[in-house]
């Protein structure tokens, strides 16, 4: 299978987010299957390819962003933190964490703003529709949903909501918490896929003029240029 032929079909996202096998593997095998073993080398030493320049830093801070909001639902879903019997227990601790999340969350929607329109098609969209959802029930503990999909806290009304309503919304089983931590892991992932693609084309087309961009990975375009 060569490598236009799979992209006839879809982009590098799409790939890497299909639900049916490891699209990405067959990615990888065509270009060993079509390469020298010099080329197949440089493949396997991939983990140890430097890329260098800003080209993939917007992409590198997608990734970290999402990782980010991961840690910060995981922090709001730890019983302990909700828990007034526990040692540790302060109200004023689920502010903070409550507080975090939505920190991370609008850096990983402005990070996703700057990376490309894949993402922002893939994975805000989905984000935006859930938030929108919710508009209602946010706005009831003092977090409102802007326009551009980020979020802001009105520190009073969230420090004066009782703790029962903000653990419904952000507590161990909520169904909005489960949906964006779902598109920050997927996304996290396939942008993680991409760069590592990436890193194997600069391994292998290794002169500037060959250098491939992860947004032109992502979107399908460099594959279409190449023999």
């Amino acid at each position: 299978m060569s490598i236009n032929n799979i992209t006839n079909r879809s982009t590098l996202l799409d790939m890497l987010n299909g639900n049916s096998g490891s699209k990405a593997d067959e990615v990888f095998k065509s270009i060993i299957d079509t390469n020298t073993q010099r080329y197949q080398n440089r493949i396997k030493q991939v983990t140890g390819i430097d890329v260098s320049g800003s080209a993939n830093s917007k992409y590198e801070k997608v990734s970290n962003a999402a990782t980010n909001v991961t840690d910060s639902i995981t922090s709001l879903q730890n019983e302990a933190l909700w828990d007034e019997s526990h040692e540790s227990y302060s109200r004023e601790n689920i502010t903070t964490a409550v507080k975090n999340f939505v920190s991370a969350y609008n850096t990983f929607v402005s990070n996703m703003n700057s990376a490309s329109t894949a993402l922002k098609s893939q994975f805000k969209t989905e984000l935006d529709k859930a938030m929108t959802e919710n508009k209602e029930m946010l706005m009831s503990v003092g977090i409102s949903v802007e326009e551009d999909g980020r979020l802001t806290v009105d520190s009073d009304k969230l420090s004066n909501t009782d703790t029962d309503s903000l653990k419904k919304i952000f507590g161990e089983g909520s169904e909005l918490l489960s949906n964006v931590k779902s598109q920050a892991d997927d996304c996290n992932t396939i942008v993680s896929k991409a760069l590592s693609v990436q890193k194997s084309m600069s391994g292998i087309y290794n002169s500037s003029s060959n250098t491939q961009d992860l947004s032109s990975l992502l979107s399908g375009s460099s594959f279409n240029s190449m023999g």
